[in-house]
């Protein structure tokens, strides 16, 4: 693999390992960057959050991530970019949308928690518009179920294995209650 710092590009194969293209190193992935591995081991508690934060952008900038999180990757408009600018920007929200119930932590207080989390999230997350005159799919109302669902996810599952039965009758539950 060579690596070009002079444009931030380097060359990939492709699955067969025989043709190669060249990838922005912001939209590079390694193999530890997927969602299933931890940003950094400072769990945010509430009052820790300027430790968590500056912990979370310095792994960031040394990925040369925190630019989607600051929005100054702009979302591309070639197939090819989109693609790779897609998976990156899916893997930084299901990673930074992790957050877990702590032990012996009141379910009040882990749901403030995760209200303040995710409410930050939702901040650097680009919502669709729809630009069609007469509009009738109602795409923002589309957006907000999906976000109210998504966010329902997000606290149920991080709940303590003790909430498993109420967890598992409410995601049964079609459709979904609300989490208010």
């Amino acid at each position: 693999m060579a690596d070009n710092s002079d444009n931030d590009e380097k060359n990939v194969g492709d699955k067969s390992g025989n043709k190669e293209k060249k990838v922005d190193l912001v939209f590079f992935l390694g193999t530890n960057d997927n969602p299933g591995n931890v940003i950094t081991p400072i769990q945010l508690r509430g009052p820790n959050y300027d430790e968590w934060a500056r912990a979370i952008r310095t792994s960031l900038q040394a990925k040369r991530k925190y630019g989607f999180v600051e929005g100054k990757v702009p979302k591309p408009t070639t197939p090819e970019k989109l693609e790779d600018w897609t998976a990156v920007q899916s893997m930084l929200i299901a990673s930074l949308g992790e957050c877990k119930q702590g032990k012996g932590e009141e379910v009040s207080a882990y749901f403030d928690r995760l209200s303040r989390v995710w409410d930050e999230l939702m901040t650097y997350v680009k919502k669709p518009n729809c630009k069609c005159e007469g509009c009738t799919c109602d795409i923002n109302q589309q957006v907000i179920d999906l976000s109210a669902e998504d966010y329902l996810h997000h606290f149920l599952m991080g709940l303590d294995g003790v909430y498993a039965t109420i967890r598992s009758n409410l995601l049964s539950q079609n459709p979904l209650p609300n989490i208010d």
